[in-house]
């Protein structure tokens, strides 16, 4: 071992490794938004380094935007403002149906509603599944819409987007139209149902579903000092610490799986997530007993 060390690690090797810490450094110090928004980028199908980096940039004083149909390009984006996320990070959203969003964005001009919308884009690339991943995740919040209301007209905005398409495919005029070339601008939207919008708690789990992860309410958020004062450790430092040691953890549970013993006593196996990451927790049969009812609360200690 101690031969092999006279070249394992020689001075290129370790220079090479200077170098790269000193650029990245550098570009982290002198352009934190680029230097994070393409750290985003190369992790986007990591959950938990995604939620690690979003955290290190919310610490950095950087402002992580939604997806938004207006803005969000196929990866993560600077922007006046922050970093805003791509639309490829979308669950359920392929890169054909992005190609097809960005290219109806720059040949017809931004999208002024949910209806605006599908008129533009080919609907026969972008299905239903990819439109409620986007009213999930608040990427038609620029059009002033409610997202309890864009779900409650979707299928009518689809219904209404493919008519028209149809329409200009076959080069027919509408009574009220300026003909195939002007339809999509000359349609009036119909309007949006009065409804309240979601409660917070619940536009909080349609994005962790859209995305993998919170965006713009994390439910620990609030907690933040609590945390500290009660001296919770946040999973990202868990493998650091020695094994057989008591820590505290404060997450919200995002994933339950109950098994049964041989003995026919209920465990469960739990997925924590906190700031930082993500961590699996057992609960044996003694404690879950007294603690099953509790699994279901957003968060606890």
């Amino acid at each position: 071992m101690e031969k092999f060390a006279g070249y394992g690690f020689n001075k290129s090797h370790s220079a090479a490794y200077a170098l790269l810490a000193y650029q990245t450094a550098y570009l982290k110090a002198h352009y934190a938004n680029e230097f994070m928004s393409a750290i985003l980028t190369s992790e986007m199908g990591n959950a938990d380094k995604v939620v690690k980096y979003i955290t290190e940039c919310r610490n950095m004083g950087i402002q992580i935007l939604p997806p938004d149909a207006n803005e969000s390009d196929r990866d993560f984006t600077v922007v006046p403002g922050g970093i805003r996320f791509g639309l490829a990070a979308i669950k359920n959203v392929g890169s054909a149906a992005v190609d097809v969003i960005i290219a109806a964005r720059k040949a017809q001009g931004r999208f002024t509603s949910l209806f605006d919308f599908c008129r533009k884009i080919d609907m026969r690339k972008v299905n239903k599944r990819v439109i409620e991943g986007l009213i999930k995740c608040g990427a038609f919040d620029s059009t002033g819409a409610k997202r309890s209301a864009l779900t409650e007209v979707l299928e009518r905005a689809m219904q209404e987007g493919t008519q028209q398409q149809k329409i200009k495919e076959a080069g027919q005029m509408t009574i009220f139209g300026n003909g195939a070339e002007g339809e999509a601008s000359a349609v009036a939207d119909p309007p949006l149902p009065d409804i309240p919008e979601w409660e917070d708690a619940h536009i909080s789990k349609l994005e962790k579903e859209a995305v993998g992860f919170y965006i713009t309410r994390h439910p620990l958020t609030p907690f933040i000092e609590l945390m500290k004062k009660r001296s919770a450790t946040p999973t990202e430092a868990l493998a650091a610490i020695e094994e057989d040691r008591e820590v505290r953890i404060c997450g919200v549970v995002v994933q339950e799986k109950v098994a049964t013993t041989k003995r026919g006593d209920r465990m469960a196996y739990l997925r924590i997530e906190d700031l930082t990451g993500s961590v699996e927790v057992i609960v044996f049969p003694d404690l879950y007993q007294t603690s099953a009812p509790s699994f279901s609360r957003t968060f606890r200690f």
